[in-house]
């Protein structure tokens, strides 16, 4: 069954995994182990980076132009970064619908790179990349903490939330609450592992407390990552990887493309040519037609039609029965004719399926040898008549 991993770095670079199946349900988790030890079946893989590292902050701009909003949100949050706006990464969130502010989400170039290539080193392509703290669930009118080693990881909203130690929740969760006091939480909600101890200073905030314990770990709480911001935006996200995988070869795409529309320019051509010769022979086999049979009043198909008025010509002329016609009888006869050296073909005659030699040639013995080679023909071969004169044998042969 397809399910999700979800891989939570820690600051040492080691890593804690958990899968979930796709109703959220935890399957397995392991913490604090190193990368390699990560499962490598899964549906799809979401990576935590701690919130530590991640200013997550929202911000008024007068615009709804997605472009706009990225090109201007490094300048309008430039006076309270300590670090050069070019040395982070922005990635956008959503626009709060009541208030118009843009949540975002703030990290070094530096960090977020040196998290890929952990990733990339060991074959990984994560689909998401989020902070930790907003892969806790979040409820209307509730702020979601949980505890992860020595963190602990608070979600005040949507797309906002912050990490810091544990041991100073006392102290910087009431500043928090005081200072955002117009979107102040109606209750805290906590969710934690069985060996957690909750904070009894959390109990005097003046809210109500919601405590829910899993009883494998608090792993069990993460995954809920409908509302995260995912930081593969701009030169991080998938489709500008595969882009800058693809251009050094656009060049030759290019190049393949003209080829091959040349190619289909060239076969059109040749095509158009053949189509006109085409036409042109059919033509030329109508004329033929017409020419040799006048009283043709319809062609469809002159080449097959010639066929057919030659067939029928054979049968008339009784051509295919042997001994019968004088081209059949001529055929045979004319091979063995022009083979024979020192003989002059006088006269021919021809009736009745008999053909007549009148022939001269050089000796008796000759004359002797051609009617020989005549008769293998199957033909009845008989000399009627021969004189010599002069050297030269006159001689006439009857065939049939």
């Amino acid at each position: 069954m397809p399910f999700s991993l979800v891989c939570r770095f820690h600051d040492d670079f080691h890593i804690s995994w958990a899968t979930f199946n796709s109703t959220g349900k935890l399957l397995n988790a392991s913490t604090h182990v190193e990368l390699t030890h990560l499962p490598r079946q899964y549906h799809q893989l979401i990576v935590l980076i701690p919130s530590t590292e991640i200013i997550l902050t929202q911000v008024f701009l007068p615009t709804k132009q997605r472009q706009k909003i990225i090109q201007a949100l490094p300048y309008a949050l430039e006076e309270n970064l300590a670090e050069e706006i070019e040395q982070l990464h922005f990635a956008l969130g959503q626009r709060d619908p009541i208030s118009g502010e843009q949540a975002v989400a703030i990290i070094a170039h530096q960090r977020m790179e040196a998290y890929l290539k952990l990733l990339a080193d060991v074959q990984l392509v994560p689909a998401m990349v989020i902070p930790d703290v907003l892969a806790l669930p979040q409820t209307n009118n509730s702020w979601t903490i949980t505890f992860l080693e020595n963190l602990a990881l608070v979600r005040t909203n949507l797309q906002t939330g912050f990490a810091i130690e544990a041991d100073s929740i006392n102290v910087i969760l009431p500043l928090a609450l005081a200072e955002d006091e117009t979107q102040a939480p109606q209750q805290l909600t906590v969710l934690t592992a069985p060996n957690i101890d909750i904070p009894t200073e959390l109990y005097g905030l003046g809210l109500p407390l919601i405590e829910e314990r899993h009883s494998i770990t608090a792993l069990a709480w993460l995954n809920q990552t409908a509302q995260a911001i995912n930081l593969l935006q701009g030169r991080y996200s998938l489709k500008t990887k595969t882009a800058n995988l693809w251009r050094p070869w656009w060049l030759t795409f290019i190049l393949l493309g003209l080829w091959g529309s040349m190619e289909i320019v060239k076969e059109v051509a040749e095509f158009q040519q053949l189509q006109e010769q085409r036409l042109q022979l059919n033509q030329q086999m109508q004329t033929l037609y017409r020419n040799t049979f006048p009283e043709a009043q319809r062609i469809v198909n002159p080449r097959v039609q010639m066929e057919q008025k030659l067939q029928q010509l054979r049968a008339t002329l009784n051509i295919n029965q042997p001994n019968n016609h004088f081209l059949t009888l001529l055929t045979p006869i004319s091979s063995i004719l022009s083979r024979t050296t020192s003989l002059k073909l006088k006269q021919l005659d021809y009736h009745q399926g008999r053909l007549d030699l009148y022939i001269e040639i050089t000796s008796f013995q000759k004359l002797e040898q051609l009617k020989k080679r005549l008769s293998q023909l199957g033909l009845t071969t008989e000399v009627v008549s021969a004189i010599s004169r002069k050297n030269q044998v006159e001689a006439r042969i009857q065939l049939q």
